[in-house]
C-alpha cells in the first residue's frame, strides 16, 4: 500500500512539473542581452541571492538558466542558487506555501521578496527591476531561512542585518 502511495505521489508530481512547465509565446523575439548592462562587475550597494526552482527537463527552466548565469558572471554581488524540484521537493513544498503559490509549475524564480512563474525572455527585464530593487537594501534571503526554518519576518524589513 504504502509503494503504491509513493508511485502514485511521483507519478502525480511528474505530471503536474510537467504539464507546468510555462510555455513561451512564438511570437517573442530571440533574447537579447540587452538587459544586462556590460560597464559594471557590481549592481548596486548590497549582495543579493537569487533562487531559482527548476525541473531538469524544462526548456524554459534552461534558458532562463542560461540567463542567470550571465548574470551571476557579470555581478559580483549577487548569487544564484539552483534548486531541482524532483530533489529539493520538501523545500520546493514549503516555499510554495510561504508565497501561497498554488500552482506547481516552474521555473519558480524568487528575487528578495519577489516570485515569478515561468519564463520567456520577456522575464530578464521584470528581474531587472527586482534586482535592482534588492540590492539597493540589505535584504535577506527568504529560502534560506525557509530551509533552516528561520524567522522569515524580518525579511520584510528594508534595514535587514543578517
Amino acid at each position: 500500500m504504502v509503494v503504491r502511495m509513493k508511485k502514485f505521489f511521483f507519478i502525480f508530481l511528474m505530471v503536474i512539473i510537467l504539464t507546468g512547465c510555462q510555455e513561451k509565446k512564438n511570437d517573442e523575439k530571440k533574447e537579447t542581452n540587452d538587459n544586462i548592462p556590460v560597464e559594471s562587475t557590481k549592481i548596486g550597494e548590497y549582495d543579493l541571492v537569487i533562487n531559482l526552482f527548476y525541473w531538469s527537463q524544462c526548456s524554459h527552466c534552461h534558458e532562463e538558466m542560461e540567463w542567470l548565469k550571465q548574470i551571476d558572471n557579470k555581478y559580483s554581488n549577487l548569487t544564484v542558487n539552483y534548486y531541482e524540484v524532483t530533489e529539493y521537493t520538501e523545500l520546493d513544498k514549503k516555499v510554495r506555501e510561504y508565497f501561497d503559490i498554488e500552482k506547481e509549475s516552474v521555473p519558480l524564480t524568487i528575487i528578495g521578496n519577489d516570485y515569478y512563474l515561468g519564463y520567456s525572455s520577456a522575464s530578464n527585464a521584470k528581474f531587472m527591476t527586482s534586482i535592482e530593487k534588492y540590492v539597493a537594501f540589505n535584504s535577506c534571503d527568504i529560502v534560506e531561512k525557509i530551509k533552516n526554518d528561520d524567522d522569515v519576518s524580518l525579511c520584510y524589513d528594508m534595514n535587514y542585518n543578517g
